[in-house]
């Protein structure tokens, strides 16, 4: 239930598979169908897929991929009709340093009677790597650049990110 709004039910019917599912392929696929109702307002149903799949291409370079497509809720309680796709690699150089590198592009479709005209379209593009300090400590640093163009042109914008990652596991 979003604070300004009425409540909303997502109702899922999904069928899928976890684990190895070819050699050097692992992660997770789900396909199905979604049903969202809103407590005195619209209701809206589509094919949903969730997919996240590794693929171990050799002993030093993994590639992962994903593939979405959802309802999400924002802020104000609107519904987006949301697909996104990402596709990114890792390399090891060693056994204590490794570099990534990915890319995503989604398409945000508002719902509803207020943003029905509304389209965002995004592509991000990210790059990082990792030092491993010993068992316990890794540091780590990305930038990620990202585009948005939407319909509504106060929505077009481009944004930078940095991160620096410090990780204790004992």
């Amino acid at each position: 239930q979003a604070a300004s709004g009425p409540e909303t039910y997502d109702h899922w019917f999904n069928v899928g598979a976890t684990g190895y599912l070819l050699a050097k392929l692992n992660g997770t696929v789900r396909a199905g169908y979604e049903i969202r109702n809103i407590t005195g307002g619209e209701n809206f149903n589509h094919f949903n897929v969730s997919a996240a799949l590794n693929w171990i291409v050799t002993r030093k370079l993994t590639v992962t991929g994903q593939l979405s497509r959802d309802f999400n809720t924002i802020a104000t309680g609107e519904s987006v009709d949301s697909t996104v796709a990402f596709l990114s690699a890792t390399y090891s150089f060693t056994r204590k340093f490794d570099m990534n590198a990915g890319v995503a592009y989604g398409r945000n479709i508002f719902l509803g009677r207020v943003l029905t005209a509304r389209r965002d379209d995004f592509f991000s593009a990210t790059i990082g790597g990792n030092y491993k300090i010993n068992d316990h400590f890794k540091v780590g640093a990305s930038y990620t650049y990202l585009k948005n163009w939407s319909t509504l042109s106060l929505s077009d914008f481009d944004r930078s990110g940095y991160s620096v990652t410090l990780s204790c596991r004992y």
